[in-house]
């Protein structure tokens, strides 16, 4: 927009464009400065995962039908982020002449999980191993749940519809995904793993099985940690 004077036309839309200008310019340096900072905490965040220890757990307790005392089960500390629990009574099972109570079992591990100092734990993955005898008609299910941070609870399900007969595996990962607490760099981690055995239509005469004891020296449950940045 122009106005006339006495020396003539003065561009009142020009001073209005530069001012624009100037407000875009400011406004794209700020979008610049954040985008640089981001990519130097990215950068950051994953150095100190790169030089970091793989995390590593240690057995507090447990308890349950499966495990009475920490005397049978072993927990290890394998490479990557990796550990076991190895059980030695944790299995199911359903027929003629077997306590309902012998229908399901479970075992709840309490263990401290140690990373370095600015990084938490997050459970990529769980493996259940165990032996199997499930009758025709019958189902079967070994589950895990794990609760790291407060208020949340993931679960895995391994399910079997037989006949199945012998070992069996399972490997996924929770849901919902679980993490650790930010803080202290010792957090606390619960597993709970269980068996389940459920006659369905099999033969009133039939017996069901479940362990998750594959053999002396395989371990039941493995499980493989990571580091996360706090």
């Amino acid at each position: 927009m122009n106005r006339r004077t006495r020396n003539g036309l003065a561009t009142v839309g020009a001073s209005v464009a530069v001012a624009a200008l100037l407000t875009g310019c400011g406004t794209a340096s700020a979008q610049t400065l954040d985008a640089t900072d981001s990519a130097r905490a990215a950068a950051a965040a994953q150095a100190l995962l790169n030089a970091a220890k793989a995390p590593t757990v240690k057995l507090l307790g447990a308890n349950g039908e499966g495990c009475p005392n920490t005397k049978s089960i072993a927990v290890t500390n394998l490479k990557s982020g990796f550990f076991t629990i190895r059980f030695t009574k944790l299995s199911a099972r359903v027929g003629p002449k077997v306590n309902a109570k012998e229908r399901r079992r479970a075992c709840t591990v309490s263990l401290r999980v140690s990373t370095d100092q600015g990084l938490t734990y997050g459970i990529k993955s769980v493996r259940v191993d165990g032996v199997a005898g499930v009758a025709k008609g019958a189902r079967a299910q070994a589950d895990v749940t794990a609760a790291g941070q407060p208020a949340v609870t993931g679960a895995f399900t391994k399910a079997l519809k037989g006949p199945v007969k012998g070992a069996y595996s399972g490997t996924g990962s929770l849901a919902p995904p679980v993490r650790g607490d930010c803080g202290a760099p010792t957090r606390a981690l619960t597993l709970t793993s269980a068996v389940a055995t459920n006659r369905g239509s099999s033969s009133a005469k039939a017996t069901t099985t479940l362990n998750l004891m594959p053999s002396k020296t395989k371990a039941g449950l493995t499980v493989k940690l990571v580091n996360l940045v706090c």
